[in-house]
């Protein structure tokens, strides 16, 4: 391939400035040895012969080291704002600003169409907003929280490419086949293997075994950090005093799904006697009618709905002496593991990734295989009642895991993984 020696500099430079702000790169290059190179004479077009150029050129244009008082923009698909704190806090600490902005588009919009809602399609506009002054600017600090395989990364690459970006993972198993969209097909995965190893400035994963498939997997030269959630201690933390009860009080809070084991709990409580335990759900789903009926017939049993206050949900953790989360599939971490833990809850979860990197088994939780996790809870329930757990050293124990995962500790890998410093 040879470039036209007779090229004038300024109109190379304008197609150049002309196909990195349409964003062809990719799309050119994947077309120019199929489509337009001439094998006859080894010449081709000497206008997307530039085009190479200006994909490289805005990879140099990234290069604008982070500032701890600069803006950082929070881009995922729904908000969870929950998953940041940490981040939020490092970068308020230090004079900076925070925003969430989400990449879903088209479905809000419509929906907010349909149901005449002010507020929800004003949040549609500034999402668009963002989403075009990204296209437009350049060494932004973004921390992309997206789903692995999911198309609209072709769409995303062309509109952060001028940017610094850092990917937010929580999937454990890129090394597995199976993923939360299926069938990605060849492009996609090609979009996301150029993503992986050439785009981002660090990758954030939530866990050890996320870090360890995306390494299995892909060659990637941007620095990988293991950055878990974390907590707010001023609203997670123990109760002053543990009275002895007469019965275990058992909790489950997050979202009523069949994954999350919600039916396994149901089991739970048909097994144990009713004087010697209680039952609160907490949250929403596609099962919170279900969950509903079956504890208006059951005087143990009570269901709250969804809380969205972290004071409101701290004092329901400390009412309360065991977290049951009998997740089925896939838990990437567990945030309520370690808001329970921060409150002295002791938490009995499934054999999942993110519950066993956060849980030492018999120490500070209890991890059963989910085949067996409602007759392994009656057993615990068995063993609490005659006194051969020490459930008060196990709730000390889970109390001071769950320090790892405070603000001020969390955040201190996340300027790490904003800096790229070593970690």
């Amino acid at each position: 391939m040879h470039t036209p020696k007779a090229m004038p500099a300024l109109y190379h430079r304008t197609l150049a400035r002309l196909a990195d702000r349409l964003g062809l790169p990719w799309l050119v290059h994947r077309l120019y040895r199929f489509i337009v190179f001439d094998r006859s004479n080894g010449l081709a077009n000497p206008i997307l012969l530039i085009i190479p150029q200006a994909s490289n050129r805005w990879r140099r244009n990234r290069a604008k080291p982070y500032s701890m008082n600069e803006k950082v923009i929070v881009l995922h698909q729904y908000g969870a704002p929950s998953h940041y704190r940490a981040l939020e806090y490092h970068v308020k600490s230090n004079g900076g600003r925070i925003v969430y902005r989400e990449f879903t588009i088209w479905k809000p919009l419509r929906k907010s169409l349909r149901t005449l809602s002010i507020r929800s399609f004003i949040k549609c506009i500034l999402n668009i907003t963002n989403l075009v002054h990204l296209f437009f600017t350049k060494n932004k600090t973004v921390v992309l929280g997206m789903a692995p395989k999911d198309e609209r990364i072709f769409f995303l690459r062309h509109i952060l490419k001028r940017h610094r970006i850092h990917y937010h993972t929580s999937w454990p198993y890129w090394d597995k086949g199976f993923f939360p969209f299926d069938n990605p097909g060849k492009i996609t995965e090609r979009q996301w293997k150029l993503f992986l190893e050439r785009d981002i400035a660090s990758i954030v994963c939530a866990t050890h075994e996320c870090k360890r498939t995306l390494q299995l997997t892909y060659h990637i030269k941007a620095p990988i950090y293991v950055v878990g959630h974390s907590i707010n201690p001023d609203y997670f933390y123990p109760a002053e005093t543990i009275s002895d009860r007469k019965h275990v009080k058992y909790l489950y809070v997050g979202c009523f799904t069949e994954n999350k084991g919600i039916h396994e709990i149901f089991k739970i409580i048909d097994n144990l006697p009713k004087e010697t335990s209680e039952f609160t759900f907490v949250g929403k789903g596609d099962l919170e009618s279900e969950s509903v009926s079956f504890c208006t017939t059951r005087p143990n049993c009570r269901h709250i709905r969804f809380v969205d206050s972290e004071k409101a949900l701290g004092d329901i953790y400390r009412d309360h002496d065991i977290l049951l989360l009998p997740t089925q599939q896939i838990e990437g971490f567990g945030m309520v593991i370690i808001e329970a833990m921060g409150c002295g809850v002791i938490p009995v979860t499934t054999d999942q990734v993110g519950p066993c990197e956060i849980i030492t088994n018999n120490v500070n939780g209890y991890i059963y295989p989910k085949t067996s996790f409602p007759q392994n809870v009656c057993c615990l329930h068995d063993k609490i009642m005659n006194r051969k757990v020490d459930i008060h050293q196990t709730r000390l124990h889970c109390i001071r895991r769950s320090k790892d995962y405070h603000l001020d500790q969390v955040a201190k890998i996340w300027m790490q993984a904003l800096s790229g410093s070593s970690n």
